[in-house]
């Protein structure tokens, strides 16, 4: 594997600020921080959107955002509802999680259609969809996967950041073992060797908010695994 340098790094970064009590000081600092970095996007709840789209202007930094989430709660006419109109505020990639009550009752129809229609609602646009690894056993979270690649989503994502543990090696491995496309990892992941472990386990996309913090480990450091 080509070793991780500041550049590649960016390149794979979701800067994320998800916390329900950003203030709008927190948003731009979050964008000003996006566009200094060059990071790939910036992610945040749909509320945000108008905002940080405003305050990355001019730049290259993509607009993610988060739809049914953290609970996979939402009623599926809500849930595309939210990411259509995440998508008329200029969202550029969704990420969803995924109906962990119809994961769990093992109605496998159900999520493939719901991905479906929420794929088809996204068209060019990235599709993520969050498995909440921590909540899934084995079987499902492969089961989830092939769902995912059967329905055209762009990238698995392992968690919200919300539930009870985050990214781990194991599950970056098992879903590169059955979706072909993008992988996401996200949640705990707060210094530069766990990043870089999820990396080297096939992670393409880092949910992070200690983004700047990780840079910062990897320029003092170096680049090499």
């Amino acid at each position: 594997m080509v070793p991780l340098n500041p550049e590649s790094f960016v390149n794979l970064v979701d800067h994320t600020l998800l916390k329900p009590d950003s203030k709008n000081e927190d948003l731009q600092k979050l964008c000003t921080e996006a566009r200094e970095h060059k990071f790939f996007a910036i992610c945040v709840h749909p509320y945000h959107l108008e905002f940080c789209k405003k305050a990355l202007e001019g730049s290259a930094v993509k607009l993610a955002t988060v739809v049914n989430f953290p609970l996979a709660s939402n009623l599926q006419s809500q849930v595309e509802s939210e990411c259509s109109e995440a998508l008329r505020l200029g969202a550029d990639e969704v990420d969803t999680v995924v109906r962990l009550t119809e994961v769990k009752n093992k109605n496998w129809d159900v999520i493939h259609s719901e991905l479906k229609r929420l794929k088809k609602l996204c068209q060019d646009q990235v599709l993520k969809v969050i498995l909440e690894t921590c909540l899934l056993t084995e079987d499902e979270k492969i089961q989830v996967c092939k769902i995912c690649e059967d329905t055209g989503v762009d990238f698995v994502k392992t968690s919200t950041g919300f539930s009870t543990s985050g990214a781990t090696v194991e599950d970056i491995q098992l879903m590169k073992q059955h979706f072909s496309r993008g992988i996401k990892a996200s949640g705990g992941i707060r210094d530069l060797a766990t990043a870089e472990a999820m990396v080297q386990a096939g992670a393409t996309r880092l949910g992070l908010s200690a983004s700047v913090k990780i840079l910062n480990e990897l320029k003092t450091r170096g680049s090499s695994f």
